[in-house]
Parts: C-alpha cells; structure tokens; sequence
C-alpha cells in the first residue's frame, strides 16, 4: 500500500490577479516560502521590543528542547490519515478524499 501521502518541501509563494480587461491572470510577484519567513522575521525584529523577543526566542528554545520537534512530520514521511470539518460542520475523511485523486492540504492562519 503507498503512503496516503507525503510532505514536500518546495513550497513558494504567488501573488496572482485576475486583469478582467485582458481576461488573463497576471503573477504579481514569486518567492519561496523560506523567502518570504526570512523577510517577515527581518522585519519583526525591527517593530518587536526587545524584551518581547527575548520572551519569544526563550519559548521557541524551551519548544526545542521539550523534544516536540522529533513529532513534527518531516519532508517525505507518509501523513497519518486524518478527519476534519468541512465549512457545514461535516466530517471529511483523508482516506475518502485520496481514494478519488490526489490530495493537497494547506494549512492556513486567518482573520476576518
């Protein structure tokens, strides 16, 4: 049986949009996700106090060694299947999803 699925590594970012006159979607700019996190650090430590970020390296330090990294799911490991809700509140299966295709998941932080 092949892994229901395996973690990659090359993710990018695309910032894209749709030119209604020319009926076409135009890429507006390109980078890799490590980019892109290498930029928004940058820019962090410049508006963050210090002593905030003193708060946030010693909790991302006490993350590492509590060993949780060693759970992380890694480049190329199989995901676990797993089960989560759709916008109407209903269970999807992973298994259901990839016994009809290919399966991409995206993890995303939102506010509205």
């Amino acid at each position: 049986m092949e892994p229901a699925a395996k973690a990659i590594s090359s993710i990018s970012l695309l910032r894209v949009s749709w030119d209604y006159l020319s009926t076409r979607l135009i890429i507006r700019s390109y980078m890799t996700l490590e980019d892109r996190l290498s930029k928004i650090r940058e820019g962090s430590t410049k508006r963050i106090p210090p002593a905030a970020l003193n708060i946030m390296h010693r909790a991302t330090n006490d993350l590492r060694e509590s060993g949780v990294l060693s759970e992380v799911i890694k480049v190329g490991d199989a995901m676990p299947p797993f089960s989560l809700s759709n916008t109407r509140g209903e269970p999807v299966n992973s298994d259901d999803l990839l016994a009809r295709g290919p399966l991409v998941t995206t993890f995303f932080r939102g506010y509205w």
